[in-house]
């Protein structure tokens, strides 16, 4: 890896690297978060300030991402979040909520279900003109992620910044 990125130079790195926990028994991997979502980031970060060309790193987070959480899937994330703060690269931390739809390569039926009840309830308090929380915290799916991930990241090479849904989505919706 380190080699690659040497040798390409690149402007942007993307981090979207994670698993989940029945993926990760699946495989026998214990403390999964740790090594995965974590472990495998921290290395394509260091790699990426390693290589000489000082690219924008962008980071696909969790929204609510805090290093002091309980939950390990969280804590994780703030962790490299602050990392990333502290460090010598420019960055994009993107923060979704769920990112759900037909157009996951896996199965994650939990996942789906809490994003499909989020986003009804969502829909509800807009109906009641709440309809700025539905942009805040509604889902998106891998095609909305994706294309607002490429346009923020690639609107400035050299800034840090963090993206909420609401700013995916716009990003998304203009490319």
């Amino acid at each position: 890896m380190a080699a690659t990125l040497a040798g390409l130079l690149p402007d942007h790195v993307f981090a979207l690297l994670g698993t989940t926990r029945r993926r990760a028994a699946a495989e026998g991997i214990d403390d999964a978060y740790e090594r995965i979502d974590y472990g495998l980031t921290a290395m394509l970060r260091d790699v990426a300030v390693a290589c000489g060309s000082l690219p924008r790193f962008t980071y696909l987070s969790a929204i609510g991402a805090d290093e002091r959480s309980g939950n390990k899937y969280v804590a994780v994330r703030g962790r490299m979040e602050r990392e990333l703060r502290e460090g010598p690269l420019p960055w994009l931390v993107a923060q979704p909520a769920f990112v759900s739809g037909s157009d996951r390569d896996d199965s994650r039926p939990m996942e789906r279900f809490y994003a499909i009840t989020l986003d009804a309830a969502l829909g509800a308090l807009a109906l009641v003109g709440l309809g700025r929380v539905r942009e805040a915290y509604g889902s998106l799916t891998g095609e909305q992620l994706g294309r607002g991930l490429v346009t923020l990241a690639l609107a400035d090479r050299h800034g840090r910044a963090r993206a909420d849904v609401r700013a995916i989505r716009r990003a998304g919706a203009a490319a």
